[in-house]
C-alpha cells in the first residue's frame, strides 16, 4: 500500500470512501479502487474486512506499536514467531499495512525471544496424547524462561503463563485453547485502550441473557 504520501495511510481512503475522490498523487488509480474496496466505515473510523473477523479496525503507527508491544509481551516467552504474533493480532481484531513485517522485526531483535531461540520441542511420541504433550513442553518451556529471571516469584507466573498459552493459536488444531472451551476468542487489555468493534459494541445485558440459556441447555450438550 502507498503510505509514502501522508503521515496516516488511512487517510486516503477515508476521504475517498466519503467523497469518492482518488489522491491526487496516485499513480494507479485503478489499484488504489480496488484496494479501497476492501475498507469501510463504522462511526467515522476506517475498518478493514476481513475473514477470521468480519471487521477489523485498521490502526495508525502509534496505535499499531502500542497494540503489537503489549501483545508480544504477553507472548514473548512462549515460542511465538512473528508470523504467528501477526496472526494473533489479527484474531484480536486489528490491522495495519506492514504488520507482518512489523511482527518479524519485533521478534528478531527482542532480546527475550533470541535468548530462547534455540530452543526446540520434540514430538510427541504418541499421536492420541500429542496435543496434551505438547501444551505441557510448551507451559514447563514458558515456565523455564520466565523463572530465569523472576527468582522466588513463579507462584505469580503461572497465570501468566496460562493465559498466554490459552490465548494463541496452536498449530495442532488452529485455534486457541480457550476459543474451543468458550467458542469465542478472549478480550485482551489492549482492546479497552484501542477499542475493536467488538469491545465498542459489547452489551452486558445481552451477554448475560446469551450466557443464562446456555446455561439452561447446559445438560442437553
Amino acid at each position: 500500500m502507498s503510505i509514502t504520501h501522508t503521515d496516516d495511510w488511512r487517510i486516503p481512503y477515508l476521504e475517498y470512501i466519503n467523497t469518492s475522490i482518488i489522491p491526487r498523487y496516485e499513480t494507479n488509480p485503478q489499484n488504489f479502487k480496488r484496494k479501497a474496496s476492501l475498507f469501510t466505515t463504522v462511526a467515522g473510523e476506517l475498518y478493514r474486512r476481513g475473514f477470521s473477523h468480519p471487521l477489523l479496525k485498521c490502526l495508525g503507527r502509534n496505535e499499531a506499536n502500542k497494540v503489537m508491544n503489549e501483545i508480544h509481551e504477553g507472548v514473548c516467552g512462549n515460542y511465538i514467531g512473528g508470523q504467528d504474533l501477526a496472526a494473533k493480532i489479527i484474531r484480536t481484531g486489528y490491522y495495519w499495512p506492514t504488520m507482518k513485517r512489523n511482527c518479524i522485526t519485533k521478534v528478531k531483535t527482542c532480546d527475550n525471544c533470541q535468548k530462547h531461540a534455540a530452543i526446540s520441542m520434540r514430538p510427541a511420541e504418541v499421536m492420541h496424547n500429542m496435543e496434551a504433550e505438547t501444551a505441557n513442553r510448551v507451559i514447563l518451556q514458558a515456565m523455564r524462561k520466565k523463572l530465569n529471571d523472576a527468582k522466588g516469584e513463579w507462584a505469580e507466573l503461572i497465570p501468566e503463563i496460562l493465559w498466554s498459552y490459552n490465548t494463541t493459536i496452536q498449530s495442532t488444531i488452529g485455534e486457541t485453547p480457550f476459543k474451543l472451551v468458550y467458542r469465542s476468542e478472549a478480550m485482551i487489555p489492549i482492546e479497552v485502550g484501542v477499542p475493536t468493534l467488538r469491545t465498542k459494541l459489547y452489551n452486558q445485558q445481552h451477554n448475560d441473557n446469551i450466557r443464562n440459556v446456555e446455561l439452561d441447555l447446559a445438560e442437553e450438550n
